[in-house]
């Protein structure tokens, strides 16, 4: 049977076309050559090879089919995974911002941190808290707590204030403040804080931390008599006061009874009152003149002379009710000086003799003086009588008569001061 040259395919006899390719059928001698053998080998040959092509194209179109298969799901598992990833990154992201803008995180994370004495990551949280709920008492409370750990007293104390102005019957801000304001010794704040507070209760709890200020009982001024000037005041505490101008400490005289303004001159009296906290409260002051006029001197009996006895002469002083004198020889006479009771002795030679009134008050009147030359003669014996018939009587003449002295008086000396003792010591008071 004869092949196609083309195809190899066998064609039936008398077909002048190949069955398969169509291509035409060369009539040849019915019988092989050497020649067409070895072409239908070669075709063979070929067919065998483009066979062999076409598996191996076919394995290596598989093969990269699985390649590219293999490919493509490790692409889709990269890009799950980083899809996966970028969700949860972002989900991160959210979650983070979520916490960032969230009170209740913040301030738990802060407190968190406060209990275990992590003061400045407390303090970044709280602050973070109080960004999203300004006024959170809570918040504003641990604020204080945190400066305190960090031994801050002025940044705690600001935020205590800040909390108990928001939260004016916020009880542990007072409980906080107060001890701070005791210690910096801050009394004006905290007075103010309890002036300004609302709550009885903690105005009661408080009590003994509040101060007053005292008032005086006369009005500040001149006076021309002795003024008692009481001091008052709230509180169950001290005042205490002083009249020399210096501000009164809790150390200075307490007030028991009224002030007596008596002597001329003026006073300036400043209290003080101290609570049962040893709070020390605001300085009042009131300040006093008294003018009073001065008495008149005394009398002085005898006038200034010179005289002779055989005697004691005494020097007498006037003292009219209500006043003592005092007297001295040669100085000026004070209320220092020897109290006046009785008639003073003359001395012998020549004296001063210095007499001052004293008040009740204690203020003294004019000086009075006067000067004493004295001397005491010796008196002459009586002579014993003789009978008439022995002796005769003589009757002094008036040439040899002894001359009573007259007084002569002397000009007044400026005086000295005394440096004299007193025999008794007269209170002014009394």
């Amino acid at each position: 049977m004869r092949t196609c040259e083309n195809c190899g395919a066998p064609i039936p006899d008398g077909e002048l076309f190949c069955p398969k390719c169509g291509a035409e059928v060369h009539l040849v001698p019915d019988y092989e050559t050497m020649e067409s053998r070895v072409r239908e080998n070669q075709m063979h040959e070929e067919e065998a090879r483009a066979r062999e092509e076409e598996k191996e194209r076919i394995a290596r179109e598989e093969a990269l089919e699985k390649k590219n298969r293999r490919r493509k799901i490790r692409t889709i598992v990269i890009v799950c995974i980083l899809a996966a990833a970028a969700i949860a990154l972002v989900s991160a992201i959210l979650v983070s911002r979520n916490r960032e803008s969230s009170f209740e995180y913040q301030y738990q994370q802060a407190k968190e941190a406060y209990d275990a004495k992590n003061y400045d990551v407390a303090l970044d949280h709280v602050e973070k808290a109080l960004k999203l709920k300004k006024t959170d008492e809570n918040a504003e409370y641990l604020l204080g707590l945190i400066y305190e750990g960090q031994s801050d007293d002025t940044n705690a104390i600001t935020a205590y204030e800040t909390l108990i102005g928001d939260h004016n019957d916020f009880e542990k801000g007072y409980d906080r403040i107060i001890p701070l304001y005791v210690k910096t010794e801050d009394y004006d704040a905290l007075q103010t804080l309890l002036d300004n507070c609302r709550s009885s209760s903690i105005l009661e709890k408080y009590a003994d931390y509040r101060t007053y200020e005292p008032a005086f009982s006369v009005k500040e001024g001149s006076y021309s008599s002795a003024q008692d000037v009481k001091i008052t005041c709230e509180g169950d505490g001290d005042i205490v006061y002083t009249t020399d101008g210096t501000d009164p400490t809790a150390s200075s005289q307490v007030y028991q009874s009224a002030i007596r303004l008596a002597s001329s001159g003026k006073t300036t009296i400043k209290a003080r009152y101290i609570s049962k906290k040893g709070i020390p409260g605001k300085v009042a002051e009131a300040s006093y003149t008294i003018k009073i006029n001065k008495a008149d001197a005394p009398v002085i009996t005898p006038a200034s002379g010179t005289y002779s006895s055989t005697e004691s002469m005494k020097i007498t002083v006037d003292v009219p009710d209500g006043y003592r004198a005092y007297y001295s020889f040669d100085a000026r006479a004070t209320k220092n000086s020897t109290l006046y009771t009785s008639p003073v002795s003359m001395k012998e030679g020549s004296h001063i003799f210095y007499a001052v009134l004293v008040d009740a008050n204690g203020n003294e009147s004019d000086v009075a003086s006067a000067t004493y030359v004295y001397s005491q003669v010796t008196a002459t014996p009586t002579p014993t009588q003789k009978p008439q018939s022995a002796i005769a009587v003589q009757t002094p003449s008036a040439a040899t008569a002894t001359p009573t002295p007259t007084p002569t008086p002397t000009a007044e000396p400026t005086p000295t001061e005394s440096s004299g003792e007193t025999d008794e010591e007269w209170d002014p008071g009394m």
